[in-house]
């Protein structure tokens, strides 16, 4: 993780630097954002994290934490754009690379809902292993269509859009 300090940052775009594009009008007008100090993922979370994350607490998937079919009928999470295969039975469902490569468990995972990423944020939150999915730095017991706030003791979130924008700039 790396450390994003305290302080101020300039964000959305100035159009009279911006010689070569055209500001987009959501991004108008630059504002001075103010963050807390926090820190933050150098990489997106991978497969062989949120595998890690399955085994540990969806052996029934009663959350539906593993993308089956995908959002267009292409395979989901097992399919030609993921890289984790579910076996087994409700019950004592395993997962494990696509295809037996580990080499897809270092990429990038695919097909998580907001939601069940919500959900990976309170298992990192609650240390792991059999914690909890429901409660740490969301409160959602069960939720799967409300509107889900950040608990002021999160210390594992999905990072807000200034939160990125100062990390990445």
């Amino acid at each position: 993780m790396v450390f994003v300090p305290t302080g101020e940052f300039q964000m959305g775009c100035d159009p009279a630097h911006n010689s070569v594009y055209n500001c987009c009008d959501s991004e108008l007008p630059r504002h001075t954002v103010y963050l807390d100090a926090y820190r933050i993922d150098r990489t997106e979370v991978t497969n062989g994290q949120y595998r890690t994350f399955l085994d540990a607490v969806a052996s029934t998937d009663t959350y539906g934490l593993y993308s089956a079919s995908g959002y267009f009928g292409d395979g989901g999470m097992g399919g030609p754009y993921g890289g984790i295969t579910r076996t087994g039975t409700q019950g004592s469902y395993s997962y494990v690379p696509k295809g037996g490569d580990v080499a897809w468990d270092a990429k990038p995972v695919n097909f998580v809902s907001w939601y069940n990423a919500l959900r990976f944020a309170n298992w990192l939150h609650n240390g792991q292993g059999n914690g909890s999915t429901e409660t740490g730095a969301y409160t959602l017991t069960g939720a799967m269509s409300q509107i889900v706030q950040k608990n002021a003791n999160a210390k594992f979130w999905i990072a807000s859009e200034n939160e990125w924008y100062k990390a990445a700039y």
